[in-house]
């Protein structure tokens, strides 16, 4: 998760998390963003950018995604 923090620091889109927690039932990190972000935005964007590059398995704009980290 710091990992994913971060990538999203250096591509300058932290600011727009609001959360990112692990779920540690269903082995899945849930990342939540800004109610402005939305996954057709640049910066929703760079967000799930950081986040496939960073995390194994991650929950953003309701999705669920396996990352590069498998």
């Amino acid at each position: 998760m710091e990992n994913f923090v971060e990538a999203a620091r250096i591509a300058g889109v932290s600011a727009l998390i609001d959360s990112v927690f692990f779920d540690s039932k269903n082995c899945v990190c849930v990342v939540n963003v800004a109610s402005h972000v939305t996954e057709a935005s640049i910066a929703g964007g760079l967000l799930k950018r950081a986040a496939h590059s960073t995390l194994g398995q991650y929950s953003i704009f309701g999705d669920f995604e396996h990352g590069e980290r498998m």
